[in-house]
């Protein structure tokens, strides 16, 4: 804790200190104290009123784990998109439920392993124990940065291990039937299915799609709906927040300007004007509200169900694209691109088992291309040349 001196007149000084930021409005304190006498009186002062100031930020940060998890929601609250802010929300109530009322600057790592430990008996899932590790780490790195606390005693403890789950792959020939299910129960699913396939586009971005996204060759992708009950339909970026670009073929091409053709044709038979700007995929007649996001993904469900395909969801067609483009050779980085990866490693970690199945072709290929007895012949004739 730091502090100065001024002298304001005739042995006379001015002394002022800075004090923690006050826990609940997060404003910087100051305090000024006037003090007559010497230089030397004067400096031993305000090295007191610094001892001093240092107590009070002991008392100052004496605020419960609680405290510190809802001021740092409320201040992340702004930045998060619905969805996430909600999960954001769940997460500390679960911090809050179990070890809300503990003092923060007597928590300790101990403190931190037994409520884990509590949410494992529970039975949370890993996922979800991971999750809540994230947010309770970041709120109380964020105290530390407020200085209401010294340290972060959940950077002590190890973290929940990361859950680790198999993707589920649709086939080429599941593929076909999802595509032939959905077309004979109408021309709006077998179209998103398609586009969703050739694309690898999340499903908040299908539904974010606009007629001016298409420039006759490429899809820009700059928007994703979420839903959630407590706000609605949000209207938001990117997962990544970039606006990013996906090339079409002519075959891919020719489903998007089949998809604005069938829109604009509904609109006309049903005496509606489309809006200014229509959505690709929506349930209105005008097109002007994107399509609910959790509707796509239950009638989704329903056709894989008719198959007995419960592993199967709405996105394993963006597994679908990825797998496919990196069976055929495409590179991690033209991939990751196209899918909206924030970096390569992200379609690396996901689709390692892809990869691995890709260098192992790659070393059969090189036993096939040095093969065991042209590299015995080579061995004999270096024999040979060197007698």
């Amino acid at each position: 804790m730091k502090g100065s001196m001024r002298q304001v007149g005739a042995g006379v000084w001015e002394l002022m200190v800075y004090l923690p930021k006050d826990p609940v409005t997060g404003e910087r304190r100051r305090q000024w104290q006037r003090f007559k006498g010497t230089k030397r009186q004067a400096q031993m002062a305000l090295s007191k009123l610094v001892t001093e100031s240092q107590d009070a930020r002991k008392r100052a940060t004496s605020v419960s784990v609680e405290t510190i998890m809802r001021k740092w929601l409320e201040a992340r609250q702004g930045s998060l998109a619905p969805k996430t802010a909600l999960i954001y929300r769940q997460r500390v109530e679960q911090v809050v439920r179990h070890i809300g009322a503990v003092q923060a600057d007597e928590l300790t790592a101990g403190h931190v392993d037994a409520f884990y430990r509590l949410l494992e008996q529970e039975g949370v899932t890993q996922s979800v124990r991971r999750q809540v590790h994230e947010v309770f780490r970041a709120a109380l790195q964020q105290a530390v940065r407020w200085e209401w606390l010294d340290r972060n005693p959940v950077l002590a403890v190890k973290p929940p291990v990361k859950a680790t789950k198999e993707i589920a792959v649709p086939t080429v020939e599941q593929l076909r039937v999802l595509l032939d299910e959905g077309g004979r129960r109408h021309e709006y699913w077998r179209s998103l299915i398609s586009i969703a396939a050739i694309t690898g586009l999340r499903r908040g971005e299908l539904c974010g799609l606009r007629f001016s996204d298409y420039d006759g060759r490429v899809l820009t992708v700059r928007r994703n709906v979420t839903y959630t009950p407590a706000t609605g339909i949000h209207i938001g970026e990117t997962t990544t927040k970039r606006v990013r670009r996906v090339w079409l073929d002519d075959a891919g091409c020719g489903l998007i300007e089949g998809r604005m053709h069938f829109v604009r044709e509904k609109a006309v038979q049903g005496g509606f004007e489309l809006a200014a700007d229509p959505y690709l995929f929506s349930f209105e007649p005008d097109a002007g509200v994107p399509a609910f996001p959790d509707a796509i993904s239950r009638h989704f469900r329903t056709i894989a169900d008719k198959h007995g395909w419960r592993e199967l969801h709405f996105h394993s067609l963006r597994h679908f694209t990825a797998t496919q483009l990196i069976a055929a050779g495409v590179d991690v980085r033209t991939v990751s691109g196209r899918l909206g990866h924030s970096t390569p490693t992200v379609t690396l970690n996901v689709y390692s088992h892809v990869i691995d199945e890709r260098e192992r072709e790659a070393a059969a290929i090189m036993s096939k291309i040095v093969t065991p007895s042209e590299l015995a012949a080579r061995a004999v004739l270096g024999t040979e040349e060197l007698s």
